[in-house]
């Protein structure tokens, strides 16, 4: 059985800011390379009967402290680190028509019915999600990227040369 897609978002509706660090890597040939990466946790109750990661949402009252890299630490910000609150998002299961690049417009978040309750989360009647009792965590599996490719790891970045957006 193929997974089931979803489509995560506020419950509330409007924006959001997730953790992220950016930077621009300097090769030896002189070339530069702007990179960027969402920070992830671990999963809330909501999303955990989807995937175990979710992305760390920076909420409106943080956004000072999380974008001020000239005067604060990473250490400054660690409190930050960790999963929305439980009814932050929703999840709606919608086609796999998502799962392809060229599929565009309101079709794809059409809501469908998950045909196996084990596959997906179980919505209770306040709308609060909870992990099936039969659901096996789903493993993923991620291509390493080749050695060539990656910047050389420093054990001391310098950390004005790191950016938080």
């Amino acid at each position: 059985m193929r997974p089931q897609a979803y489509w995560i978002r506020p419950r509330d509706g409007g924006v959001i800011a997730f953790a992220g660090l950016m930077e621009t890597w300097a090769s030896a040939d002189g070339s530069e390379v702007d990179t960027a990466a969402i920070l992830t946790t671990a999963a809330n109750r909501a999303i955990r009967p989807i995937h175990d990661r979710m992305p760390v949402v920076i909420g409106p009252e943080d956004f000072a402290r999380w974008l001020d890299c000239k005067n604060g630490e990473p250490r400054h910000v660690k409190d930050l680190m960790q999963p929305a609150d439980d009814r932050f998002f929703e999840a709606i299961p919608v086609s796999d028509l998502v799962n392809k690049v060229s599929n565009m417009g309101p079709d794809i978040q059409k809501p469908v019915a998950v045909a196996d309750p084990g596959e997906g989360p179980d919505v209770s009647a306040d709308g609060a999600q909870k992990r099936a009792a039969d659901r096996v965590p789903r493993q993923t599996k991620t291509k390493k990227p080749p050695e060539q490719d990656k910047p050389p790891k420093d054990d001391d970045p310098d950390p004005s040369q790191m950016s938080l957006f």
